[in-house]
């Protein structure tokens, strides 16, 4: 017996397009399942696979596009390689020192496109200075600095590894010390244990904070400053980023903050 004529009827069903009989019982009818049936998977599934292609498609392009401006912005001297996916970044290669390769992933990072950083490049050693050479070196660094703080400082170093130790009186000494001796080539690592002096109570911290954030020009009616013990946590807004560095860099100058929290909001950057 032939299979009856199927019409289309007006359905508000979208998928239910052709059925003679109540849209209820469409599927009723064998021939009715073997036919409505795959053609209902079958579209779905096709338009779900074009959508996952053609979303794959436009992230390999902007890997390729993000790929290029991170060759454009990173000078030629260093020799690093990227491995991009999904706008996530991994850094590898060799650098002559750790300023190098700290410099490449703060750059790296403020690449508009790039979503995370992953830093696995490698420090060249310098077969031209053994640990004694490398600590005469960083002890010269430090008194070079003319920073009282960063005289008194000791060391350790045990194959380019290099244990900072002693104590400073604000975190900008701490961060100084690093940087310097992250220059020097064949410093392989940095082990930070340097220490901030504590002999300042919470309220003289504060004071103190407030009166070298005024002596810059900061608004303190704009920005939240709250102190934990030896910890302050910044709120409110800066202007701009320039700002916000401005007000962290002050911070760190402060005698007794051992760890601050930025927590500050960029107003530029809202609109």
């Amino acid at each position: 017996m032939p299979l009856p004529r199927l019409k289309r009827r007006r359905n508000n069903n979208p998928f239910c397009l052709l059925d003679q009989c109540n849209p209820k019982n469409k599927f009723s009818g064998f021939h009715r399942v073997n036919f409505v049936l795959p053609c209902f998977f079958y579209g779905v599934k096709g338009k779900i696979f074009l959508q996952d292609s053609e979303v794959k498609k436009m992230q390999r392009e902007k890997d390729d596009i993000l790929k290029l401006r991170l060759e454009q912005e990173l000078p030629d001297a260093l020799e690093v390689h990227f491995d991009i996916r999904e706008g996530k970044v991994s850094l590898t290669g060799v650098v002559d020192s750790l300023e190098d390769k700290d410099q490449a992933g703060q750059m790296v990072s403020q690449i508009p496109g790039v979503v995370s950083v992953e830093n696995h490049l490698t420090v060249a050693g310098d077969k031209r200075f053994t640990d004694s050479k490398l600590g005469e070196l960083i002890q010269e660094r430090l008194i070079e600095s003319g920073d009282r703080d960063l005289t008194g400082l000791s060391f350790q170093v045990h194959h380019g590894v290099v244990v900072l130790q002693g104590e400073v009186s604000h975190l900008d000494a701490r961060e100084s010390a690093g940087t310097l001796v992250s220059q020097i080539p064949g410093v392989g690592e940095i082990q930070n244990q340097i220490r901030i002096r504590t002999e300042e109570d919470s309220a003289s911290i504060m004071n103190d904070l407030s009166l070298s954030l005024s002596r810059e020009g900061v608004n303190l009616s704009e920005v939240e400053i709250r102190s934990q013990g030896n910890q302050v946590i910044l709120g409110g807004w800066a202007q701009t980023r320039q700002d916000a560095e401005r007000i962290m860099k002050t911070v760190r100058h402060v005698n007794g903050i051992k760890n601050i929290k930025n927590q500050m909001m960029i107003r530029e950057e809202l609109h």
